[in-house]
């Protein structure tokens, strides 16, 4: 896992609910996250063991103009 690969401590461990309402521990990160062209980002990620695909959380997208062209499966991303 990425988190590994950068030896990073957690700053804390949150609760989620998932699926059926369980909810589960997972330790938070604080990393800076890096978006094509883009200055670094610094965001908290929360990690769940196993999982491959990162879900950005609104506090993520909220930092960037984002237009999504569903039908055209075109993302757009801005910093204006």
């Amino acid at each position: 896992a990425v988190i590994e690969q950068l030896a990073l401590s957690p700053i804390t461990e949150l609760e989620f609910e998932v699926g059926g309402g369980e909810l589960i521990t997972l330790p938070v990160y604080r990393v800076k996250l890096t978006v094509g062209d883009f200055p670094p980002l610094p965001v908290e990620v929360a990690v769940s063991g196993g999982e491959e695909n990162p879900l950005l959380g609104r506090d993520v997208l909220n930092l960037l103009t984002v237009i999504l062209q569903g039908p055209k499966r075109v993302l757009e991303l801005s910093d204006d």
